[in-house]
């Protein structure tokens, strides 16, 4: 797990998940996401991704409780550009 603390005392906790068997990341994550963590959010999945080099990444957002358009931007372009 990977909880960042931003302003105010918010949260956003990241789990990341790799199986090198069948290059899969799952990404997890929990609390909301919103314009002041989409910036940390987008680093750590880039990260990530740089890190294992996966064939295949999930999202899961079962815990995410909100997510605004710049939580939808951020994700949008992580498609795009992978």
């Amino acid at each position: 797990f990977y909880d960042f603390y931003l302003k105010g005392g918010m949260k956003l906790e990241v789990e990341c998940i790799y199986v090198p068997r069948n290059k899969l990341l799952t990404i997890k994550i929990a609390d909301e996401i919103d314009e002041s963590t989409t910036d940390k959010l987008r680093r750590k999945i880039d990260n990530e991704i740089t890190r294992f080099m996966p064939r295949k990444v999930i999202f899961d957002f079962s815990n995410v409780a909100f997510m605004d358009s710049a939580g939808i931007g951020m994700l949008l372009r992580k498609i795009q550009n992978n």
